[in-house]
């Protein structure tokens, strides 16, 4: 069969349908990037053009050498095995390269490197095959069949697929393109999306133009009107942090933008409808190297309950400092009591003597002092005295909250804290202000141990566990340890070894233990350093 070609009106008319119909094909890609409808669109266009039921065609991405390739096929073509033919033509010596166009199947058989692919084409009826190039490179080959009407491929026909194959192969390699910038602008969304901090992306005239989900959820808590009006892209700078929610934010952020490098901005309080949030806000810029302008990346990091607990804990520590010295205060005032009771002896005895009118009157006024001065002391230890009030805790939680306070103070500046926690452990029934408070003062401790030691490196590990029915809490520090004396004495009366202590902490700490039903182990070795181990019931 010889493939001649004409350029009368008639084609050029073809040719102008042909290109219209490829041009709308890719305007409605560039709306809704589906390849595989784009692909089959195509060959459908090639089936109407030639008026031929059965087409194929198989492409893979450019560069790529691996056997990932699409098929698509109409009429009886549909089940055929095309993505082998491809691989073929593609490993056995570049014949179609050079051809660079239309090939009539029965011209396949004059080269003896494609005589087996010859057979297999010809005889499922293909008349037609043309590889798709890009650059010179080979991304896919298109098969067709017989015509409808039984005629022969004229000279109009082949002009007509010659246009349309070389307006389809630059359109197969830009789509290749267009979905991969597609999917990683995709991916760049979902990976914004997953970070728990909002992000808002700004444009030069500081709009709006990014906004991962995080952001819309802070701001459907903060502004829920703005939210519910519509999407925050397009909203200005000023819009975005009115004034009457987030006071002083607009001109500190922009202030911040103009920073080499960026800034964080720390604890920044916006007026909830329900409750103040407070954020640490940094502010950065993304450079481009095909523009001027620059875009400002804003991302809030809600810390208001890391600030909360940090409150909290700071409160815990005061109240156990309120609980020691009422308690110190009830013990020397007992004292007191007891001087006073010996006065009330002595009365007594002048009550023998005979001076029974002088002693009575005494006695009484010296009595309603003590009964006073017990009303008193018993009310500064019900001070001390702890009230546990229990609820679902979850243990690791608890420890991370207090070590992100207390890892910064001075006394734990030189010693590497390492936490050790159990995954999936269970919540327990516990009163959380109390252990916390059993933690913070075991911590204390250990940092002081570690502190007489003068160690210029010390180390605590804090680990979690699960034994039985138990939940494992344990703290181990290198300090300076303990004797036996002092070990076995621990958390059951009032002890100290430090020269300003008094020794109540650790009193309050053993009614806590003893609240939650708990049990405790010590493991010390002077000079070495200490273990405790709690063991708390779940139940």
């Amino acid at each position: 069969m010889s493939l001649s070609l004409t350029t009368d009106q008639a084609i050029t008319d073809r040719r102008l349908l042909a290109l219209d119909a490829l041009s709308a094909l890719s305007s409605q890609f560039s709306r809704d990037p589906d390849f595989g409808r784009l692909i089959s669109a195509f060959i459908l266009t090639i089936s109407g053009q030639c008026a031929a039921a059965d087409c194929f065609i198989v492409v893979h991405q450019p560069g790529d050498t691996g056997d990932a390739t699409l098929s698509f096929a109409t009429g009886r073509f549909t089940n055929l095995e095309t993505a082998r033919y491809l691989r073929e033509f593609a490993l056995k010596g570049g014949t179609l390269h050079k051809e660079q166009g239309l090939i009539a199947v029965n011209d396949l058989a004059a080269y003896e490197t494609l005589t087996d692919v010859y057979v297999e084409i010809e005889s499922r009826g293909v008349s037609i095959v043309a590889p798709l190039l890009c650059d010179e490179q080979l991304i896919g080959l298109i098969g067709i069949g017989k015509r409808v009407d039984g005629r022969q491929y004229n000279a109009d026909d082949i002009a007509l697929l010659r246009t349309s194959l070389n307006t389809i192969s630059p359109l197969i390699a830009n789509a290749y393109l267009f979905l991969e910038i597609v999917n990683l602008n995709k991916w760049y969304l979902q990976i914004i999306d997953h970070i728990k901090q909002g992000v808002f992306v700004l444009d030069a005239s500081g709009i709006v133009r990014k906004v991962n989900r995080r952001g819309t959820d802070i701001m459907a808590a903060l502004a829920p009107n703005m939210v519910n009006s519509g999407t925050l892209i397009g909203l200005s700078l000023e819009c975005l942090f009115p004034e009457k929610l987030f006071p002083n934010w607009r001109q500190k952020i922009l202030e911040a933008g103009n920073i080499p490098g960026g800034k964080i901005l720390e604890s920044m309080i916006a007026k909830g409808p329900l409750q103040d949030k407070i954020f640490n806000v940094r502010i950065g810029k993304i450079e481009h190297e095909l523009s001027s302008h620059a875009e400002t990346v804003i991302s809030l990091d809600d810390i208001t309950k890391s600030k909360a607990s940090e409150q909290r804990l700071f409160e815990l520590e005061k109240l156990a400092e309120k609980g020691a010295m009422a308690s110190s205060i009830s013990h020397e005032l007992n004292n007191f009591l007891a001087m006073i009771l010996g006065g009330v002896e002595i009365t007594e005895i002048m009550i023998k003597k005979g001076e029974h009118g002088r002693a009575g009157n005494a006695l009484d006024r010296l009595k309603n002092n003590i009964m006073q001065m017990e009303r008193f002391t018993t009310g500064l230890m019900d001070y001390a005295r702890l009230e546990t009030r229990k609820q679902s805790t979850d243990l690791n939680h608890l420890i991370s909250d207090i070590l992100s306070f207390i890892t910064v103070q001075k006394r734990f500046a030189k010693i590497d804290t390492v936490i050790q926690l159990a995954p999936d452990l269970p919540q327990i029934e516990i009163d959380s202000d109390q252990i916390a408070q059993l933690i913070i003062n075991t911590l204390n401790n250990a940092a002081d141990a570690i502190a007489e030691t003068g160690r210029p490196a010390g180390r605590i590990v804090i680990t979690t566990g699960r034994e039985s029915d138990h939940i494992l809490l344990t703290i181990t520090d290198n300090g300076c340890g303990m004797t036996p004396d002092v070990k076995d004495r621990l958390f059951k009366q009032r002890l100290t070894t430090k020269e300003k202590g008094h020794g109540y902490g650790l009193m309050t700490c053993g009614k806590i233990i003893a609240n939650h039903g708990a049990a405790f182990d010590i493991d010390s070795t002077v000079g070495s350093g200490t273990t405790f181990c709690f063991r708390i019931p779940m139940a």
